[in-house]
C-alpha cells in the first residue's frame, strides 16, 4: 500500500483474496476494533443510492483521522451517462478524510474473453491521478501463477512447500485463492514447520475433493428450501472443515451465484456464464446458472449482503463462523421459495 492517502481507492479483479487483504490491511489502519467499526461502512453497489453513498462518505470520523467506506461492484449500478456522470462528480470531491474503496471483483479493462478494453471507471482514474485516486489490478490466479504465489506465501510465514504439492493444491482449489490459502494454514500447522509440505500432505488433509460433493449438496437444499437436508449437510461439513473456512467458501459461491444471475437476465445461458467467468467445466456453469434461475436477484443480494455484513463481524470476533452459518441457513429456508 502506498504511503500518501488518496480518498479514493479502486480495486478490480478476479483473485478476490487479494483485494479482501488489501482492504483488510485499511481496515487494520482504523485502529482499535472497537472505535473502528464505528468508522467502517460497507456497501453494496447495485443497492445503496448515491444520496445515501454520500451522507456517509462526507461524515467526519468519529475519534480517527480517517473513515473507511467500502463500495463493492458499483459499475453494476452506474450504467447510464448521466449516473456515471454524478458519480464520478461524487468520486471527486470526497474529502481527505475519508477513504472510499471501490471494489469490484472482475477485470474493469477487460472483456468477457479477456480482451483489452476501455472502462469508464479505471479511465477516469488514470485520468484523476495518484494523490486522488490508488488503482490497482489483482488478476485471478489459476494453475502455475497461482502455484507459485502459495508457495511465497507459505515461505512468508516460515515454511515450505514442495512444488508438485503447490501446483496440487492450487488444482484442488480450482482457482480460488482464498480457500487454498485457509488450507495452508492447516498444512502448516500438520507438519509444525518441520519439513515442507509434500504431495501426500496434501492428499491427506486437503478437504477440497472430500468435501466438494457435500457442499454442493448443501447449496442444492439451500436454494430449494429444504430446511432438513441442509441443515444436516452444514452439520456433516461442520465436523470435516473449520467453519470459518466454509463460511468463505459459501461467501464465495453466493458471489458467483449472483454474477452468473446478472448473465442471465443479460440473456445470456450456461456456455455464456462459462466464458464470462472463466469457468474450467460446462457442467459447473449449468449447475450455477440452475442455481441462480430459482433466486431472483433481490433474494441473491440480500443473502449475499448479509454474508458480507457477517464476514465483517466475523473478523473482527463479534460473530462465531458456525453460529453464522447455522442462522443463514435456519432464516433462508424458513423464507417462501
Amino acid at each position: 500500500m502506498p504511503d500518501p492517502k488518496p480518498p479514493v481507492y479502486l480495486f478490480h479483479g478476479g483473485d478476490e483474496f487479494s483485494i479482501a487483504a488489501a482492504v483488510s490491511k485499511l481496515e487494520a489502519n482504523l485502529g482499535d476494533p472497537t472505535s473502528a467499526s464505528m468508522n467502517l461502512t460497507r456497501f453494496d453497489g447495485p443497492q445503496v443510492s448515491l444520496e445515501e453513498l454520500e451522507a456517509v462518505a462526507f461524515s467526519a470520523p468519529f475519534l480517527s483521522d480517517r473513515r473507511l467506506v467500502i463500495l463493492e461492484n458499483p459499475a453494476r449500478r452506474y450504467k447510464s451517462a448521466a449516473a456515471r456522470e454524478r458519480f464520478l462528480a461524487l468520486l471527486e470531491r470526497i474529502p481527505p478524510t475519508t477513504a472510499l474503496v471501490l471494489v469490484e471483483t472482475t477485470p474493469l479493462d477487460e472483456n468477457d474473453y479477456g480482451k483489452p478494453r476501455v472502462h469508464w471507471l479505471t479511465d477516469w482514474a488514470m485520468a484523476a491521478g495518484s494523490e486522488r485516486v490508488f488503482l490497482k489490478k489483482f488478476p485471478a490466479l489459476s494453475g502455475n501463477k497461482l502455484a507459485n504465489v502459495l508457495r511465497e506465501q507459505v515461505q512468508a510465514r516460515g515454511g515450505e512447500i514442495e512444488p508438485q504439492a503447490a501446483a496440487h493444491l492450487a488444482g484442488l482449489s480450482g482457482g480460488d485463492h482464498r480457500l487454498a490459502s485457509l488450507e495452508l494454514d492447516k498444512l502448516l500447522t500438520y507438519v509444525d514447520f518441520n519439513r515442507p509440505i509434500q504431495l501426500e500432505d496434501v492428499d491427506h488433509l486437503s478437504a477440497f475433493a472430500v468435501a466438494q460433493a457435500d457442499f454442493f449438496k448443501f447449496i442444492d437444499a439451500l436454494v430449494l428450501r429444504d430446511g432438513r437436508t441442509a441443515l444436516q449437510s452444514l452439520q456433516n461439513l461442520l465436523e470435516e472443515e473449520d467453519p470459518v473456512r466454509l463460511f468463505f467458501r459459501l461467501v464465495s459461491e453466493f458471489r458467483l451465484l449472483l454474477q452468473v444471475r446478472e448473465v442471465l437476465d443479460e440473456g445470456g445461458g450456461p456456455s455464456a456464464v462459462e466464458k464470462k467467468l472463466s469457468l474450467r467445466s460446462s457442467f459447473r456453469a449449468k449447475k450455477l446458472a440452475a442455481h441462480a434461475r430459482k433466486l431472483d436477484p433481490q433474494t441473491l443480494a440480500a443473502i449475499y449482503r448479509r454474508l458480507s455484513q457477517d464476514d465483517a463481524r466475523i473478523k473482527i470476533g463479534q460473530l462465531d463462523a458456525a453460529l453464522a452459518l447455522q442462522l443463514l441457513v435456519s432464516s433462508l429456508v424458513s423464507q417462501p421459495a
